[in-house]
């Protein structure tokens, strides 16, 4: 059953755009929520371009504790230019899924962010005139405190530059590589990662990937990394011998895409 209906209106008649449906069933009691949702609902449709704040935009690129990699679209939502606040307006994940920045208000954001415009005129909360401010906050919130981050800004980013998914890189021992009946092969990984609220302690975990059939794999022989096929490297990676051996891997939206040996000297 679905969550809303979608209908574009058409002189005096009604055109169906399509069905929402969503997993939080609040979603659409909270006005900024359903803002979102519905943007999206149209983004994905190209009815409206992907642009909540036309203006000028600064892209941030910043690595979580797992190492993997994300990017958010800063805009000015209000005041254009010289004096104008900024937020974090929607963020992407290596994946290609694309969030919308939820903010905790009553008000529709257009509303909410021109009063808080006005905070920040009459002295208030000065910070939002600076984009790197507005940006490590927001990225603090989505990461374990302590963790090391590498983060980039991007200044005169547009949203074309946006649309490009980050590519991740990975640290990871390779537990196993497994066939499915579609001759997919999947990538079994684990891997070391800060735990919340220290950067120092480690604990493991894991996960799995897709491997790509076009993947650049690179493992050492003669202290030199040497290309081989992936059927030699499934060969490599059952090795009892290869077990703990630690690997970079470049992960993209569709699956791994390169693989290199570490050399452990």
């Amino acid at each position: 059953m679905c969550d809303a209906v979608v209908m574009k209106r058409v002189n005096n008649a009604y055109e169906y755009l399509g069905a929402q449906y969503s997993q939080n069933s609040s979603t659409y009691d909270d006005i900024n929520l359903s803002e979102n949702a519905l943007r999206l609902f149209l983004e994905e449709r190209n009815i409206i371009k992907g642009e909540t704040y036309i203006g000028d935009h600064v892209l941030v690129k910043y690595t979580d504790s797992s190492g993997m990699t994300s990017q958010s679209l800063l805009s000015q939502p209000a005041k254009k230019g010289k004096g104008g606040i900024w937020c974090i307006e929607r963020t992407r994940d290596t994946y290609g899924n694309v969030y919308l920045n939820n903010i905790d208000t009553d008000l529709p954001a257009k509303e909410y962010y021109q009063q808080l415009q006005v905070e920040v005129d009459n002295g208030k909360y000065t910070k939002l005139l600076n984009y790197e401010d507005v940006a490590y906050e927001y990225i603090a919130k989505c990461n374990f405190e302590g963790a090391k981050l590498d983060v980039q800004f991007i200044k005169n980013a547009s949203v074309e530059d946006f649309e490009k998914n980050p590519s991740s890189s990975l640290r990871v021992n390779i537990i196993e590589i497994e066939q499915y009946a579609d001759l997919r092969l999947a990538l079994k990984y684990r891997q070391k990662r800060a735990t919340q609220g220290s950067a120092k302690e480690e604990e493991t975990y894991y996960d799995i990937n897709r491997l790509l059939p076009e993947a650049d794999i690179k493992v050492l022989k003669n202290s030199k990394l040497s290309e081989i096929s992936i059927k030699d490297f499934i060969q490599f990676v059952s090795d009892e011998n290869n077990k703990d051996v630690l690997y970079e891997i470049v992960v993209e939206k569709d699956g791994v895409s390169k693989i290199s040996q570490v050399d452990a000297n």
